[in-house]
Parts: structure tokens; sequence; C-alpha cells
């Protein structure tokens, strides 16, 4: 649960999350029930796991992020094909904090190759 409360404290009061099934989320409200939910179907000690795969700054308060991965099941030593992902986070600084105002998560399918 640590990482819903974590998600709604970096998330912009207008942010997005879009899922990998293509569902959209927008609020921090919306995407606390979606993640809660998604939680709970989870089995206990999965662990999301990503590896940033680009920075790009649109500008000094924006920046894009991209990375790979997806959920590490309890006995698994890789994230396999199945749960493979590519990922975007929209950061936005406000305040002089960095906060998501969108992340969108599209899954990889089996056969798709790794980004080099």
């Amino acid at each position: 649960m640590r990482f819903i409360l974590r998600w709604q404290s970096c998330v912009t009061h207008d942010g997005a999350l879009i899922a990998g099934d293509a569902t959209r989320y927008v609020t921090p409200p919306e995407i606390e029930r979606f993640l809660s939910q998604l939680h709970a179907k989870l089995p206990k000690g999965a662990q999301f796991i990503a590896t940033v795969t680009d920075v790009r700054f649109a500008g000094p308060d924006i920046a894009v992020l991209t990375s790979e991965g997806g959920w590490l099941f309890p006995g698994e030593s890789a994230v396999s094909d199945k749960n493979q992902g590519i990922h975007t986070l929209v950061a936005v600084r406000q305040e002089g904090a960095w906060r998501a105002a969108l992340f969108q998560r599209t899954r990889r399918p089996a056969s798709a190759p790794a980004a080099e």
C-alpha cells in the first residue's frame, strides 16, 4: 500500500494514468482506486520493476521519461515476457517538486524485442 500512497503524493492534481489495457484514470483519487484494486489482485510480494531507457527535457520544468519492465512475481528472477511493457512518464516541476502528469503503460507483445 505504500506505493499507492507515494503515487498519490507524486501526481499532479489533474494527473492521468493509462493502464496496459488502455483504461484511463484521471485525478489522484481515481488512480488510487485503480492501484488499490490492482494491488489486491497481485500475489503478495509482487514488485513492479522498470529500467529507465531514456529521459528527455521538453523544457526546464517538463521531462519525458521512458522505461521498460513490468510485474515481477514471487519466485521469478526476471519479469516474464507476458508481463513486459514500455512506460512513458511525463513529469512537471511544480513549486520545486517533480510530479507525474501522465504515466502510460503499453504491454509489449511477447515476440517484440527489448530496445537496445
